[in-house]
């Protein structure tokens, strides 16, 4: 299992945590999870406040959760 810090435009602005920066755990067996998953937290409306508020880390479960959407 890693812990990886993805920016997924790579030099290309915006580079804003949470919009194309991401922190992405990933399984022996390659799957790939946010650290809401790792911290049991599945409630979508906590996850999207962490994200907003206090940490980007949440954000990949939110958009994970959504659908691959960003509704925040």
């Amino acid at each position: 299992m890693g812990e990886f810090q993805v920016d997924v435009n790579g030099n290309d602005a915006p580079n804003i945590v949470g919009r194309d920066v991401f922190l992405i755990y990933i399984t022996k067996k390659g799957r790939i999870y946010g650290y809401g998953a790792r911290s049991n937290i599945t409630d979508i409306n906590q996850l999207t406040n962490r994200c907003k508020i206090s940490s980007y880390a949440f954000c990949l479960d939110v958009i994970m959760n959504s659908g691959w959407k960003m509704p925040y």
